[in-house]
């Protein structure tokens, strides 16, 4: 069994971000991103890789559905804690 440590070791915190807001519901890119921009402002622009990191690491899986990339967590994405407490 994997530790929680372990599991999170490769997660940027804007990762660990993505993670939480797909928790609540599979979601479209864009969607994902306009929720970003509204929590670190309109100008901010995420790194090209974020989503794509995300399924190589196997958090998330993408889905083409009607010609739009929906993203949702897989296991793994899953059994990521909705808090983190790092400072014990």
């Amino acid at each position: 069994m994997v530790s929680v440590e372990e599991l999170i070791r490769d997660l940027s915190p804007l990762q660990y971000q993505v993670i939480v807001r797909l928790k609540k519901q599979s979601m479209e890119e864009e969607e994902i991103i306009k929720t970003l921009k509204r929590q670190f402002g309109e100008t901010w622009e995420p790194p090209e890789d974020l989503l794509r990191s995300l399924e190589t690491k196997g958090f998330v899986k993408m889905q083409f559905r009607e010609g739009k990339r929906i993203y949702s967590l897989t296991e793994k994405g899953q059994s990521v804690p909705l808090s983190l407490n790092l400072y014990r």
